[in-house]
């Protein structure tokens, strides 16, 4: 049995002055891909081993103290790119995560629908540890909480790129 858990989000909500598209999370996502360490604060840094553009092999490293690891802990991940729709982290000991960008169809006639982004865990229980069990609601719990933070960071930090690039460009 294993955590399968998702969270999602609306990227725009009202009152907002930087409004991103589809592009741009896509953008930044692979941007979190490539430097997590820049977007999550449980991450010291990246291994690129293989990378073709579609298909990378990275290991991450993660900090001391980092909630559900050991210090010095570190994760081998097949990462598998579908260009402007989702991205596939698959860890041989864990399981699985998924991030992933979706947009409403353009109901209004403005050219844009809404944009959501995904975080989605699919992650095997360790050995005795039994759905339902205190430990299983513990491990659920922690990846919920985990896929709601790195979705508002994530938001949050795209927001601030595109903003630092369109005061650059106006200047």
């Amino acid at each position: 049995m294993a955590v399968n858990i998702a969270f999602t989000s609306a990227v725009n909500k009202p009152g907002q002055d930087v409004i991103l598209t589809a592009e741009d999370v896509w953008k930044g996502i692979v941007m979190t891909v490539r430097r997590p360490q820049d977007f999550v604060d449980y991450i010291s840094k990246v291994d690129i081993l293989e990378d073709t553009g579609l298909t990378m092999r990275r290991i991450l490293h993660f900090v001391p103290g980092a909630s559900h690891k050991a210090p010095g802990d570190k994760l081998d991940q097949n990462v598998t790119f579908i260009p402007n729709y989702k991205v596939e982290f698959i860890a041989a000991a864990t399981g699985k995560a998924i991030m992933s960008v979706s947009k409403e169809a353009d109901t209004e006639g403005d050219g844009e629908g809404a944009v959501y982004l995904t975080q989605a865990f699919e992650v095997a229980y360790p050995p005795g540890v039994e759905p339902g069990s205190k430990k299983a609601r513990e491990m659920d719990n922690h990846f919920a909480k985990v896929a709601r933070s790195n979705i508002n960071s994530n938001i949050q930090s795209f927001r601030d790129t595109k903003a630092k690039a369109q005061a650059i460009q106006a200047c």
